[in-house]
């Protein structure tokens, strides 16, 4: 908190440029990994046998083109970030920095004394600036990335306005922490780095306590998972591992993103699990399935007919669906399998054997655009086999092992 100081030039003659190359060497080193896993999904055009039944050859194909957007992305924003993160250290913008903290001070009649209050100052002029160069990646990758792919479902009304609320609440802890770091580091004396590990090992606790519960509802809604199949079967799930569940959330993830999620948290008796509304299948839980009606009424589309297949509205956006004749849904394509071809009769029964399949003379089909898509989201065994999955880190104390690796 002193880079003017004489201690701080001498660290910067012993210690800036061999830290700086070390950060570029482990900079290169993970562009390397990352190169290779790029060209690796770059050659592999065709889906592998080893996933031949998991994925059908279309959603392979828009989940390898995603990665490859994805990859490029991380690749320029990375090597911005790099780059400007040096020449910040070059140029001496943090010693400038911290000065203009200081003047901001001495304007209001506080001199360098206030070493907490200039370290606050200093803080969040360092990350308004940090925020105001991120925001053009941050836009870009969801305004254009993730929309280009289908996965944004933000507004700009809800991403300034979600923004906004991040800044405060940033503001707010940052302050808080670092008040408490330098507190602690005058008072400890020698023993200073003991007790600020102290402080900060108790504020990681205390944050993975509070975030979910006083933190993140003031970016989306949690709802409790009203009883069904879907909630039992989680219950008994968790009842097997004696993980003690106390309660089960979905949470309108929808919002902003069609990515889906499941995560736990708290401690000692009083874990909960959260589900994002994305992974859950229409037609398993019929409250997110009324949440997500009343969604798109707010925003003047027409909800998707549930017809029991689990299938999604395939019109186009603003339009109600085909009504249903009854035909060709009650027996929907597996799940990562591609859909039979529609033969033209409306049928559902394959072809007699040893004779050819009927042609398709144009009546009654559809554009192979409009077949119909496997649903979007995790059937009730999909989910539990994701919530396994998560109960298996909390059952070999994973979380636990890397938080004490950690520190």
């Amino acid at each position: 908190f002193f880079p003017c100081s004489p201690l701080a030039q001498r660290l910067k003659m012993d210690y800036f440029y061999p830290c700086l190359v070390f950060l570029w060497i482990l900079y290169l080193f993970d562009e390397y990994l990352s190169g290779r896993q790029h060209k690796l999904v770059c050659r592999t055009e065709r889906l592998p046998k080893e996933l031949d039944g998991v994925f059908d050859d279309e959603t392979y194909e828009k989940t390898r083109k995603y990665q490859i957007d994805k990859h490029k992305f991380a690749f320029w924003s990375g090597l911005f970030n790099q780059l400007h993160f040096t020449v910040i250290m070059m140029a001496g913008l943090i010693p400038l920095t911290w000065d203009s903290a200081g003047g901001i001070l001495s304007s209001v009649g506080l001199d360098q004394t206030y070493q907490i209050t200039q370290s606050v100052v200093f803080l969040i002029i360092a990350q308004t600036y940090q925020d105001v160069i991120a925001l053009p990646f941050v836009v870009y990758q969801i305004f254009w990335l993730e929309e280009k792919h289908g996965f944004n479902n933000q507004t700009v009304k809800f991403f300034i306005k979600d923004q906004l609320k991040g800044v405060v609440v940033k503001f707010i802890l940052m302050s808080l922490i670092a008040s408490g770091m330098i507190f602690f580091i005058d008072w400890g004396g020698d023993y200073f780095f003991v007790y600020t590990w102290l402080f900060l090992f108790v504020i990681i606790i205390v944050m993975m306590t509070i975030y979910p519960v006083l933190i993140a509802p003031l970016f989306d809604t949690y709802t409790l998972l009203p009883e069904g199949p879907l909630r039992t079967a989680i219950e008994e799930l968790a009842s097997s591992l004696q993980y003690p569940l106390k309660k089960i959330f979905f949470v309108d993830g929808s919002n902003r993103s069609s990515h889906s999620n499941a995560y736990m948290y708290g401690f000692y008796k009083n874990k909960r699990i959260v589900l994002f509304d994305t992974l859950i299948e229409p037609g398993v839980v019929p409250e997110v399935d009324l949440q997500r009606k009343e969604k798109q009424e707010e925003k003047g589309k027409s909800p998707p007919v549930n017809t029991g297949s689990g299938t999604e509205d395939t019109s186009e956006k603003g339009k109600s669906p085909p009504e249903d004749t009854g035909s060709g849904t009650e027996d929907a394509p597996e799940k990562g399998k591609s859909p039979p071809e529609d033969t033209g009769s409306g049928t559902e029964d394959a072809p007699e054997k040893g004779k050819s399949p009927p042609e398709d003379t144009g009546s009654g089909t559809k554009d192979a655009s409009e077949k119909k898509k496997p649903p979007k989201g995790c059937n009730k065994e999909e989910i539990i086999a994701v919530l396994a999955h998560e109960l298996g880190h909390w059952k070999y104390s994973h979380v636990v092992k890397h938080l004490i690796f950690l520190q």
